[in-house]
């Protein structure tokens, strides 16, 4: 991956918020600049814009010829999130995967937390979430998001059950105490079909920011030695398992969760 100076410009919507970008440029070692600057800020090598706007961080993404993404905003107090929040009366796949029905306080690990929403959910039905994001830029985007969801009067009690942390999955949980559940949700492996069109804004981005798991073997082989009950693997419907075959499977529409017993591993 390239340094971050080299592919990352942090701009800020307005003077009031210049303090807040200038301290995010440092710790990316990034040029910082307001809006009207931009243009003279960008350069062939510039990947993403972190933009820090009155209503929140954004992140942008630039093609080829320099032309901008609709910024990726995460948001769960408004829009689709909450209208999905607030409709979902069916109990997600995701949530019988986990496998748990008295779940309250129930300790989960989402090992690869990306934009949130699986947390979200599990979050939303009781478990006491830990949130792993390795990606700083993703990492600031969430935290934003969580923050600005805290006492929301609809989301406010489930964000309050999500707590986030930055750094590599494999290298916090030997560190942390047992979780009942670990769930892992790989960065599916790039399509070359015409499908791969319809990808997500949203996930198109984080592929290009984040990039594929190459290490998910070793993060399963590490959840699968500190899981108390069981570790949930998320995948594309016709990807192979990442290791041996799972205990249990369950399908939902175009992905399936992978699930490995820990009784199957002698605990």
């Amino acid at each position: 991956m390239k340094h971050h100076q080299e592919y990352l410009l942090v701009k800020y919507a307005n003077t009031s918020l210049r303090s807040q970008a200038i301290h995010l440029a440092e710790i990316f070692k990034a040029p910082c600049c307001g809006e009207d600057e931009v243009e003279k800020h960008l350069t062939i090598s510039t990947n993403f814009i972190l933009c820090v706007e009155t209503y929140g961080l954004t992140l942008q993404s630039l093609s080829v010829n320099l032309q901008l993404t609709k910024p990726i905003y995460i948001d769960f107090t408004s829009g689709k999130a909450l209208y999905r929040y607030q409709s979902n009366t069916k109990k997600p796949k995701l949530i019988s995967a986990l496998g748990i029905k008295n779940r309250e306080k129930v300790r989960v690990l989402d090992a690869t937390v990306g934009l949130g929403n699986d947390s979200l959910v599990m979050a939303n039905y009781g478990f006491a979430v830990t949130a792993i994001e390795r990606n700083h830029i993703v990492y600031l985007l969430l935290k934003d998001a969580l923050l600005r969801a805290t006492g929301h009067e609809v989301v406010g009690q489930t964000v309050s059950r999500i707590t986030l942390l930055h750094g590599d999955a494999s290298d916090h949980i030997p560190k942390l105490a047992a979780f009942a559940v670990i769930y892992i949700d790989c960065m599916f492996p790039k399509k070359t079909s015409k499908k791969t069109a319809l990808v997500k804004k949203e996930m198109r981005v984080l592929r290009e920011i984040v990039g594929e798991d190459q290490d998910a073997e070793t993060l399963l082989t590490i959840a699968l030695h500190h899981a108390t009950s069981r570790v949930v693997v998320k995948r594309h419907i016709r990807d192979p398992h990442i290791l041996q075959k799972p205990d249990i499977q369950f399908v939902d529409a175009s992905v399936r969760y992978d699930v490995y017993l820990a009784v199957e591993l002698g605990r």
